[in-house]
């Protein structure tokens, strides 16, 4: 998992402080750039589930918002069965601005990519490495994309939150006793409440979305 200080300074860059954007032809994806890295910390997903999302994929569940884990779009896989899954959106997210965010997308294509720019969502695996190093202090072998998924796993199980749970937020594979393999007693609101237990108090983020610019307001107004 990525410690406190770790995630402080991946945090601490201008793309997630300012929502400095790279140029297309470096990050492969515009906002996607600024967006996959958050959606990693505060849901677990793997980053070919976040890279592949769709418009449709930011929805309503039983009155919560979520991020529906997919294979029903085209060009869009799970690793196995149990990665189908729909994850309320953290708080944190929405203060941010995703929602915001999603429903301008949706503005210009109601069913298409939530990263119009990402011309191919296996790029952004290898963005993410190549910025990761950038990073004085950060350029150690395992911090990984895929160590923000341990790091949310370790942080839940650490806050109390039951194993089952943590199945049905991650997508792994249920394993254990027949009752905690049938996980779907666990509503909504449940998993509302396991994902909100997801906290990083080492990290200062500001709303940087919108970006300011001509005819927008600043950030956070």
């Amino acid at each position: 998992p990525w410690t406190d200080q770790q995630l402080q300074t991946l945090f601490s860059q201008p793309l997630h402080q300012s929502y400095a954007i790279p140029p297309e032809e470096l990050s492969g994806g515009g906002p996607a750039a600024y967006w996959i890295p958050l959606l990693g910390l505060y849901t677990g997903a793997r980053i070919t589930e976040l890279a592949q999302l769709r418009v449709t994929d930011i929805t309503e569940a039983d009155g919560v918002p979520v991020i529906r884990i997919t294979d029903e779009g085209e060009g869009q896989k799970v690793k196995t069965k149990g990665s189908r899954r729909s994850l309320p959106i953290h708080s944190e997210l929405i203060r941010l601005g995703l929602l915001d965010y999603a429903d301008e997308v949706r503005q210009e294509n109601p069913s298409g990519s939530l990263w119009p720019l990402l011309k191919n969502p296996k790029l952004m695996s290898g963005w993410f490495s190549r910025y990761r190093k950038s990073i004085p202090g950060l350029e150690g072998k395992w911090l990984d994309f895929h160590s923000l998924r341990h790091t949310v796993r370790t942080r839940l199980a650490k806050a109390g939150v039951s194993e089952k749970s943590m199945d049905a937020i991650t997508g792994h594979a249920d394993g254990g006793s027949t009752g905690r393999k049938v996980y779907t007693h666990l509503d909504m609101e449940d998993l509302r409440k396991a994902i909100q237990k997801l906290s990083y108090s080492s990290i200062d983020l500001p709303r940087a979305y919108p970006p300011a610019g001509p005819g927008k307001p600043a950030a956070g107004l």
